[in-house]
């Protein structure tokens, strides 16, 4: 597995640009998540996402990312006109990276509406390449609460095989959900992230 250098690169699709945070990313990761609906199908997103957490969320992913502990990126839609404008920050996917095992656990979240447009999908695809073309990584895996069947067709879609489920595994809002695990191989087919 190649050692991180505290930064990550850009990655290109034909409709994003994922990028790596900055602190200016802040107001717009607080009016996205600050979102019920976008809180309850994510195991660790609070609501309402009190002020101030959008800017504790960049610091601890960027100290993570520093020590090659996560390569976080800002998913951003490219704008249809190519105009000089700085592309519109509409979610994130990340990897969690455990270098003992050559291995990662893949996370997202977007903007409800962003929703339905195979923009996660497309997301999730760029960045298994990266963690298995760029990071060397054996394996990465994922994990949805078992209610949040859009998250099951990402997963499905980016090429994931289904793996098992741990029965009210997760605690949401003090009710136990049953979690779905997904995981994907270096060897395994992948799709292109070409819409």
């Amino acid at each position: 597995m190649r050692e991180s250098q505290g930064s990550i690169e850009d990655l290109k699709t034909k409709r994003l640009v994922l990028r790596q945070f900055c602190s200016a990313d802040a107001p717009r990761i607080h009016y996205l998540v600050n979102d019920k609906q976008v809180a309850y199908n994510t195991h660790y997103i609070p609501h309402p996402y009190s002020e101030g957490a959008a800017e504790e969320w960049l610091k601890e992913h960027a100290d993570l990312v520093g020590c090659g502990r996560a390569a976080v990126f800002a998913v951003c839609q490219q704008s249809a006109d190519e105009s000089d404008e700085a592309p519109e920050l509409i979610g994130t996917v990340g990897l969690a990276i455990a270098d003992v095992d050559h291995q990662a656990e893949i996370g997202y979240w977007f903007g409800r509406d962003y929703w339905g447009n195979g923009f996660c999908t497309e997301a999730v695809v760029a960045v298994l390449g990266y963690g298995f073309d760029q990071l060397g990584l054996h394996r990465i895996f994922a994990q949805h609460i078992s209610r949040n069947g859009a998250s099951a067709r990402v997963l499905e879609k980016a090429g994931f095989s289904r793996e098992g489920l741990m029965r009210q595994h997760a605690r949401k809002w003090g009710v136990f959900e049953d979690v779905v695990c997904y995981g994907m191989l270096c060897k395994d087919p992948r799709p292109t992230c070409d819409k």
